[in-house]
């Protein structure tokens, strides 16, 4: 334990002698903590929290074939998705997503974003 405290002056002393590699230290050690923070609160909230539905582990993704239009897996198109929501009886509700492309427009020009349009019910839990 003696040894310990004498070295933790020895690195204090060392640390005020040299006030610019601190000030490096501090500063790099103060970014990568900020960095692992950042970075493990997105990987909380995406990956670790539940879903936050009653029931996440009976989600389905429902999608479309066509032989006539040769699409193996494809959006359902929004008349086919109405009828399924209305005619559904082994689902308790239906949302619906679309991918688009929305261009925004700002002082420095525009710019191309893609997005997804989704139903009024997505974001009901």
């Amino acid at each position: 334990m003696q040894t310990l405290l004498q070295d933790l002056r020895h690195g204090l002393r060392a640390l005020a002698k040299s006030r610019g590699f601190t000030a490096v230290a501090v500063l790099t050690l103060a970014l990568g903590i900020g960095a692992n923070t950042a970075i493990f609160s997105v990987v909380n909230s995406v990956l670790l929290r539940p879903l936050p539905f009653q029931k996440p582990g009976q989600l389905v993704f429902l999608t479309e074939s066509s032989k006539q239009r040769e699409i193996t897996q494809g959006p359902l198109p929004v008349p086919d998705y109405l009828a399924w929501k209305s005619r559904s009886h082994s689902f308790s509700d239906m949302a619906a997503t679309q991918g688009a492309a929305f261009t925004y427009t700002g002082r420095s020009g525009a710019i191309r974003i893609n997005g997804v349009l989704v139903s009024p019910k997505f974001f009901q839990s």
